[in-house]
């Protein structure tokens, strides 16, 4: 059986309709990133250590808190600065670490290395003794007890001496005369000859006869 309905259409109908889907970042810890830097023997160094450091989120980073290096120390200079100062006549390498966090609880840790290069510090010269002997005499001294490097062996030193000043001294025998009313005697700094072994570094002193006559 067939059934028809003539002069009838049938026109299907669409409805649309629009979804909007919202994506929310969950709150992430901020990203601390190790830092690589240098300074030289006893200069102290400021290191942006956030320079390179970042949050996900855009939130705000801070620094929270530092270790202290072996060989050296860490102090906090601003928001973003770790001011580190090597120790004394210290050169190679050193490390700390320091913490940020993003006003919660969620933080991160990176490392700073730092590699203190090296200087060739002057020597020092200390203790050395004054020097007598009689007029027209000589006398030696061994330099090398009284000079220290903290970069060198001393026996490797190039010394050398300049007579800046020479003083006089007398010490009158009994029944010892006075010359033209002249009881001491007259130096001149280029009376006094000193020249240095470069080998053994062993200091000669001379000096040659005074003008007085005594």
């Amino acid at each position: 059986i067939n059934a028809t309905a003539p002069g009838v259409d049938f026109i299907p109908t669409y409805n649309n309709t629009s979804l909007l889907l919202t994506t929310q970042l969950a709150n992430v810890a901020p990203v601390a990133t190790n830092d690589t830097t240098a300074t030289d023997e006893d200069v102290a160094l400021g290191v942006n250590v956030l320079a390179n450091d970042y949050d996900l989120n855009g939130d705000a980073i801070s620094i929270t808190g530092f270790t202290q290096p072996a060989h050296g120390a860490v102090t906090q200079v601003g928001d973003s600065v770790l001011n580190y100062t090597p120790a004394s006549n210290f050169f190679g390498s050193d490390t700390f670490t320091y913490i940020i966090a993003e006003g919660s609880s969620l933080s991160d840790t990176a490392m700073v290395l730092m590699t203190v290069n090296p200087v060739n510090d002057p020597p020092a010269v200390t203790g050395i003794p004054d020097v007598n002997f009689p007029e027209d005499g000589s006398t030696t001294l061994d330099l090398d007890p009284y000079a220290s490097d903290i970069d060198n062996d001393p026996a490797t030193l190039t010394w050398s001496a300049n007579v800046i000043a020479a003083q006089a001294g007398t010490q009158p025998e009994s029944g010892e005369s006075k010359k033209d009313g002249i009881s001491g005697i007259e130096v001149d700094p280029g009376d006094l000859q000193i020249s240095i072994d470069p080998a053994t570094h062993v200091a000669s002193f001379s000096s040659t006869a005074d003008t007085s006559g005594i």
